[in-house]
């Protein structure tokens, strides 16, 4: 999900929740900010907000962020 998805949903009143991969999520802290300044939750992956998420952060918690 990119900017356009998140601007879509807000502009048609649905929530979105995006799970960036952790690498991204750390590096480009200026996509965060555009996808939650259009109304979405934006997460790294994996979250504890999953059931897969937290089975891989309980098998390898170094997944986790720094």
């Amino acid at each position: 999900m990119g900017f356009s998805s998140c601007l879509a949903t807000m502009m048609f009143g649905l929530k979105a929740t995006v799970y960036m991969v952790r690498a991204s999520y750390d590096q480009k802290p200026y996509r965060k900010m555009m996808m939650h300044a259009f109304g979405a939750e934006v997460y790294a992956s994996p979250s504890e907000h999953t059931q897969s998420g937290r089975k891989i952060l309980e098998e390898d918690p170094t997944t986790r962020a720094a």
